[in-house]
């Protein structure tokens, strides 16, 4: 899982009391390969407010302010069916929603948008042809009321337009595996690589999420 942040992320949010409520969670790895950077996709209004509310209050998914939703785009809905589709848990889906950023921002395998990097085939598994998972979570819309999406949404409209500085650990941190999903054992693409470090203020279990940088 992913253990590491830049210190300026450390910084901005030693203060910062991280508190969440545990729900199910269902999580699955991801699968490698490498592409070159490309810039990453911004909106001045979007980017702007959630920077101010991120900023003005203690870091708790559960309480960010609601997100209008004429704010929440294409894009911030695919990364938030993404996110919800593997984990129940505020805490690993703000992890999860970075992950998929830095897919995006790294044009990874070749996709350079959030809906491309979601049904990039075999990458997130509720998403694979066939898997009826992919109709459940691919039609929830902004204004769906299952339990937990309206938060879901909150968590991605920020992840996705956050300044980078506060990248809870390396933009080439785009792979994860749940101990949990896999009993058979870690994926093949995380031979010798050690998962990255989280913040400090994170608690995520092990053998829920383990994050990893630098897969080819």
């Amino acid at each position: 899982m992913i253990r590491t942040t830049t210190t300026l992320f450390a910084v901005c949010f030693s203060v910062v009391a991280l508190s969440f409520v545990a729900v199910e969670q269902e999580a699955t790895a991801i699968a490698p390969a490498a592409t070159p950077d490309v810039p990453p996709a911004d909106t001045t209004e979007a980017r702007s407010i959630s920077t101010s509310l991120y900023l003005d209050a203690a870091f708790d998914a559960r309480a960010l302010p609601a997100v209008p939703v004429s704010l929440i785009d294409d894009e911030t809905l695919w990364l938030a069916r993404a996110v919800y589709s593997e984990t129940k848990r505020p805490e690993e889906q703000w992890l999860v929603a970075w992950v998929i950023r830095n897919r995006v921002e790294t044009s990874y395998r070749g996709r350079q948008t959030y809906h491309e990097v979601v049904l990039d085939p075999y990458q997130f598994s509720a998403f694979n042809e066939g898997n009826p998972k992919r109709t459940k979570y691919g039609s929830l819309m902004p204004t769906s009321t299952v339990p937990g999406w309206e938060r879901v949404l909150r968590i991605a409209h920020h992840a996705r337009h956050l300044d980078a500085e506060h990248r809870p650990f390396p933009r080439a941190t785009r792979h994860f595996y749940s101990e949990r999903s896999l009993p058979a054992g870690a994926p093949v693409w995380a031979e010798g690589h050690a998962p990255v470090d989280l913040p400090p203020t994170f608690d995520v279990e092990a053998e829920r999420f383990r994050f990893f940088a630098d897969v080819i």
